[in-house]
């Protein structure tokens, strides 16, 4: 038996998932359902919920069968975060949900985490069929399972790529904090460290720069600030210090590495030097195995009267 076009189509577009619902829909009758069960065209995964027999297994499969099981299964937690392109999120490729309220459902090789309170504001439905948790919702579930470090890397990264605001982080950690609940003091800490002003960094590795700094006692630099040079570009600093007219760039060897980037690098750096600002250059292996050194460095730099008090 054949499925007819409505059903081919929503299963092309919703990765090889179809519940018992939408085949009623589309006038597929139970009979009907149980000789394409029979025939292997359909196989059943959790209750009323099937996928198509001979269709590639994939996490995107998985999560719109978990989905399809209830309104009240949201993707969440650390598969809620790969699929906003969250990064640091470590080795776990399990499925991860969330469901709100008591009821319980049994979903295979899924890990399944409980709310009491799950609101429209912190879900988003996908065309396919996937619900997923919003990035300010996604924020705050990862800081029950993910370290301070981390939490507060990705709280740069959705901030820096507009997937949410301070106003808006601040507002669902008010919301959703409570006594008792995972995370709830991890988030409190790590954002309320957070000065509001702050613009965000660009990476993880930026920040791991600025942390070691700040932690050295050195005063905190200004981020992503802009500068007009003599030619009329625009561009901006990655950290700079205002007071000393120091400027500290982080290259990513693995993306900015190539010779037409350096020779485009060293011109900056003659226009910033008409301005009267010196850069200092670090790469992502001076980040990893002599941050020391690039403190001692900056240190006579950003606080000269150290320097004269050491001589």
């Amino acid at each position: 038996m054949s499925l007819n076009s409505s059903t081919t189509a929503w299963l092309a577009s919703h990765h090889a998932v179809v519940s018992c619902a939408d085949l009623r829909q589309f006038g597929v009758t139970p009979r009907e359902v149980q000789r394409l069960l029979r025939e292997g065209t359909l196989v059943s995964s959790v209750r009323g919920v099937y996928r198509l027999g001979g269709a590639p297994r994939t996490s995107d499969q998985a999560a719109a069968l978990a989905c399809a099981a209830g309104k009240d299964v949201v993707v969440s937690h650390v598969s809620a975060g790969r699929r906003w392109g969250l990064r640091r999120l470590g080795p776990d490729l399990r499925l991860h949900v969330l469901i709100a309220g008591p009821r319980h459902r049994r979903l295979p090789d899924t890990v399944i985490h409980r709310s009491h309170r799950l609101d429209p504001v912190d879900v988003v439905e996908q065309p396919d069929g996937i619900r997923v948790t919003s990035p300010p919702r996604t924020v705050f579930d990862l800081a029950s399972v993910l370290a301070d470090t981390q939490l507060e890397s990705i709280i740069e990264q959705v901030l820096h790529d507009g997937l949410a605001t301070m106003p808006t982080l601040l507002a669902t950690g008010r919301r959703l904090r409570q006594r008792g609940r995972d995370g709830s003091a991890r988030f409190g800490r790590v954002i309320e460290s957070r000065p509001a002003w702050l613009k965000p960094v660009d990476s993880d590795l930026e920040l791991r720069v600025e942390r070691a700094i700040v932690d050295a006692g050195l005063p905190r630099p200004l981020r992503q600030h802009p500068v007009q040079l003599p030619s009329g570009e625009n561009i901006r600093l990655d950290f700079y210090w205002s007071d000393v007219h120091e400027a500290l760039e982080v290259d990513h060897v693995t993306w900015h590495g190539g010779k037409l980037d350096l020779t485009a690098d060293k011109r900056r750096d003659r226009l910033l030097r008409q301005l009267g600002i010196h850069t200092t250059r670090v790469t992502d292996d001076d980040v990893r195995h002599r941050m020391p050194s690039i403190i001692s460095d900056l240190r006579p730099i950003l606080r000269p009267s150290d320097a004269r008090y050491a001589s």
